[in-house]
């Protein structure tokens, strides 16, 4: 199953598929084998692929498994992939939400988001991606990284909203650059 998770063509996909409702049908599946088939929805040509990923993640929690930010961040994963910010951010909201310290948002999270909304073209899509690293950088438990940042340069540039998007873009990356002087080694311009 593992190895279909580099097939994108929907063949493999429907292959996976089969032989995951065939284990489901003979043993027990744990979480790694849900995360296996979320991914090889998530990484697929399916347009349905996000829809799939997070309905797996939802199975999960119906067989009382433990779904995880690896759960989560692959349905945001697929969901960035297929331009769906909203559910994205919906999916880091609901893990922000939960109480479970497996569930917590990791870096991965937010930068997905950040990417996700990128790609949009939404026209609040900049404002919605600074209040994703405002919080990155309010929060305790994960730290801002380049790939962050440049996720949110990558933002800025791509609105085209108005003139001052290079001096925008410019600002964060004086603001990396002091950030990796004042020895922050996850951030580096």
């Amino acid at each position: 199953l593992h190895a279909m998770t580099k097939e994108k063509d929907q063949k493999w996909v429907d292959c996976a598929e089969d032989m995951f409702q065939e284990m489901r049908g003979k043993v027990s599946i744990s979480e790694i084998t849900y995360h296996v088939m979320m991914n090889i929805y998530g990484k697929s040509n399916d347009s349905d692929g996000a829809r799939k990923a997070e309905q797996l993640l939802r199975s999960m929690e119906k067989e009382k498994l433990n779904p995880n930010n690896i759960s989560y961040n692959i349905c945001i994963d697929a969901c960035a992939r297929r331009g769906d910010h909203r559910k994205a951010e919906s999916l880091l909201e609901e893990m922000i939400s939960l109480s479970d310290p497996q569930c917590q948002p990791s870096i991965h999270s937010f930068a997905s988001v950040v990417n996700a909304l990128a790609k949009s073209g939404d026209i609040d899509a900049v404002t919605r991606a600074k209040e994703v690293v405002r919080k990155v950088e309010e929060l305790e438990y994960v730290s801002p990284n380049s790939i962050l940042y440049n996720s949110l340069i990558d933002c800025i540039v791509k609105s085209g909203q108005n003139n001052d998007n290079a001096l925008e873009a410019e600002e964060i990356l004086l603001r990396m650059e002091e950030m990796h002087r004042s020895g922050n080694s996850h951030v580096r311009p």
